[in-house]
Order: C-alpha cells, then structure tokens, then sequence
C-alpha cells in the first residue's frame, strides 16, 4: 500500500512541474474606436503588478502585446497613443495561475480635436529635424512647445471654440539662419466634435543667411539685401529764355550769353556724364556683388543638397536597418514562440508517457499481487483440507481404538462373568 501511495505523489508532481512549464500568457490587442477599427501601432503599454512597474512594452503591426504573469497577481495595464484618451485595464491571476481572461481587445476614443502634420522645407519637400513650433491660444496666451524628429511630424491638441497662433521659433537649431520665420492663425470656433486636422507647414530657405546673429537684430523681420546706390547730384543753373534775352539785350549780350549758356551746358555735360559713369560703375559693382552672392547661395544651395542627400541616404540605410531589425525580431519571435510550443508539446509528451508508464507498472505490480493473493488462498484451502482430513483420521483411529478397548474390555467382563458363574457352579 505505501508503495501505490509514493506512485500517486510522483504523478501528482509531474502535474505540478507541467502547470509551472505551461504559464500563462495574456494577449492583448489595441484598436481604434471607430467604424474602421484599425489596429494601432507603437502603442505605448505599461504594466505595473501591484502597484509596482512591471513591465513597458510597444505594440506590433497587429495592434497586439503580450506578457507572461505571475501566480496570485494583480496587474494594471495603461494603454497610451498619441491623440487618443489613455485607457487602463486591470487583470488578476489566482493561486493556480489562471487569468481571469486571457485575450482583451481594447479600443482607444479620440482625445477631442488633434492639429497633425509635419514641417518640411519648399524645394525638396524633406522633413526638417529640430524645428520648434510653437501653438499660442490667443484667448489665454498659453503656449504649447514642440519640437520635431527625424520624421519633422508634429501633434498637438487643441480645445473647442478657440483661436490659435502658430508660429515657428526662429531660434531652434533647424531653422535659425536656414529658413524663413513664419507665423499664421487657425481657429476651432463652431466645432464641438473630435477632430484630426492634418496640416503641414512647408518654410521657404534663406537666399543671404546671416553668419551669427548680431546683437539687436530683429529676427521678426524679414532681411533684405537689396541696397539702392548713393548718387550726388550737382545742382544746375537755371538758364534764361532765349526769348527773354532776345528782347533784352543787344547781339554782343546775345552772344555772351549764349557763350555763358555753351560753357554751363558743357560743364552740365560734364557733371552728367561723370555721375552716369559712377552709376555704372556703382551698378556694375553691384552686379558683381550679387552675382557672388548668387554664386555663394549656388554653392551654398548645393553643399545642402548634398547634404540633405546625404542624410535622405542615411535615413534609407537607418529604414532599412530599422525595417530589417523589426523583421528579424518577428522571426525571432515566431521562432521562440515555435520553440515554445514544441517544449511545451514534448515536456506535455513526456509526462503523458511518463503516466502511461507508470500505470502500467501499478497495473503489473496489482496483478503480481492478485496471483500471490489467489496462491496464498489456495494454500491455505489445501492447509485446511489437510487439516480437516487429519482430524477426521484422527478422530476415525480414536473411534476405532475406543471400539477396540470397548470390545476387550466387553470380552474381559465376558471371560470373567463366566468364570464366577462357572465357579458358582462347581461350588454348588
């Protein structure tokens, strides 16, 4: 009996150690509370047992998450997306390990209405990194600061029945000295439902950046390089009508002043011609300045073409590198997840044969016990039937010595009564 005992805790040990190989796995997906129910990606999730953090995790193209638990547990999950209100679920597990649900679909609403987009450059349409874009209700005057990623996105949210300001901070690192400063206005007047407003701000380059900005220089306006040339002028004397002096004066006067009037006329002349040859040579130093200019911005355009190339090339390598890593993460995954499950599928294998096995021992081990019960009752049939016959020889050889006394002590009072009866006679 002891022996059937140690048997059952072995198999009820090997039930145990399977429970604990098979853990419990909570599985979770992240849609959208609308008609589409699209599934959410790179959704942030927090899980805190509790009250402790547990666990952050970021959900798949699927919208889907997943995490082991612990016995006898309590979890708090928190589900966040940009643009949607933060949703939180709790789930427990009881002493043997069970969840109180295993796959959970949640739905993520609106957080009322979104201003979306992203900030890129005029020429090449490419996203512009480390820009600042600054939202002013114009009604509180709170701001709201963001700034951008590699991606140039932006988002924020914005309150019903109100008017905005949205201007670019000319002195974040990717617009100082690089683009225009730019600002307009949006308003939510008359709208009283979520909203995704998608907006992207396109910002025109400098053509004449500045080198370092210069103390007292407004940045607000607009800088310009055109500069009109400073030309003096010498003034000329006016000269009488001829008619006047006709009428005036004699031919000698009229000769004179007509002399007067030839050397005012020549050094009118004069003047006229040295001040358009110092315009044109102001205007030909002013092309030439342009024209370098122009060269610089060429240059200039073109060194950031390179660049912009450049980092387009590197954020393809980084796409690549990023598309290829998430891809070698899922096949890891699956891989693990198939591992997993052949581990499972054996270990739960194993223990089945382990347990057929041992039935079957306990099966032979109760049947040897059967044979050697039915062989001790057979012998002790054929003890007590020997015994049974002894007793009876016995009691036959008993019967039969008692028979035989009997006789002879009968035959001994036989012999003797004759004996007196015959002695009675010969005394007669």
């Amino acid at each position: 009996m002891p022996v059937v005992i140690q048997k059952i805790l072995a198999l009820l040990f090997i039930l145990f150690i399977c429970t604990k190989i098979f853990a419990q796995n909570f599985y979770g997906f992240v849609k959208r509370a609308d008609s589409t129910s699209t599934s959410i990606y790179q959704a942030d999730v927090v899980i805190t047992e509790e009250g402790i953090p547990f666990k952050t995790l970021k959900t798949y193209f699927d919208g889907a998450f997943k995490f082991s638990m612990n016995k006898g547990k309590s979890y708090l999950i928190k589900i966040s997306y940009n643009g949607y209100k933060d949703t939180t679920y709790t789930i427990t597990t009881n002493k043997k390990g069970t969840t109180s649900a295993q796959n959970v679909t949640i739905r993520l609403s609106k957080d009322g209405m979104r201003l979306m987009g992203a900030i890129k450059n005029q020429d090449e349409k490419f996203p512009i990194k480390d820009a600042t874009i600054v939202l002013k209700n114009v009604m509180t005057r709170k701001e709201d600061r963001q700034t951008t990623s590699i991606d140039g996105r932006f988002n924020f949210k914005l309150e019903y029945e109100t008017n905005y300001r949205i201007s670019i901070d000319k002195f974040s690192p990717g617009i100082f000295n690089k683009y225009k400063d730019t600002a307009f206005y949006i308003s939510t007047i008359g709208f009283n439902q979520p909203l995704d407003y998608k907006l992207d701000i396109v910002l025109d380059e400098l053509l004449y950046p500045a080198i370092a900005a210069r103390v007292g220089y407004n940045f607000s306006r607009q800088a310009t390089n055109k500069v009109k040339p400073i030309i003096e002028i010498t003034a000329i004397k006016k000269v009488p009508d001829d008619s006047t002096i006709v009428s005036a004066a004699t031919d000698n006067a009229i000769d004179l002043v007509m002399k007067e009037k030839s050397d005012e006329d020549s050094i009118a002349l004069a003047n006229l011609n040295n001040e358009m040859q110092k315009l044109k040579d102001d205007l030909l130093t002013q092309a030439k300045v342009k024209q370098d200019s122009l060269m610089i911005a060429a240059v200039e355009k073109e060194k950031i073409a390179k660049e912009l190339a450049f980092k387009k090339a590197q954020q393809d390598s980084l796409n690549k590198a990023i598309v290829a890593a998430h891809v070698k993460f899922i096949q890891d995954s699956v891989s693990n997840d198939k591992a997993e499950i052949a581990a499972r599928a054996k270990a739960k294998l194993d223990s089945i044969t382990r347990a057929k096995f041992e039935q079957q021992r306990i099966v032979k081990e109760l049947a040897l016990k059967n044979v050697f019960r039915d062989s001790v009752n057979k012998a002790a049939a054929i003890a007590h039937v020997k015994f049974v016959e002894d007793s009876t020889i016995r009691a036959i050889v008993c019967a039969r010595i008692k028979f035989i006394r009997d006789s002879v002590s009968n035959s001994f009072a036989e012999s003797v009564g004759k004996n007196d009866s015959i002695a009675r006679i010969g005394v007669k």
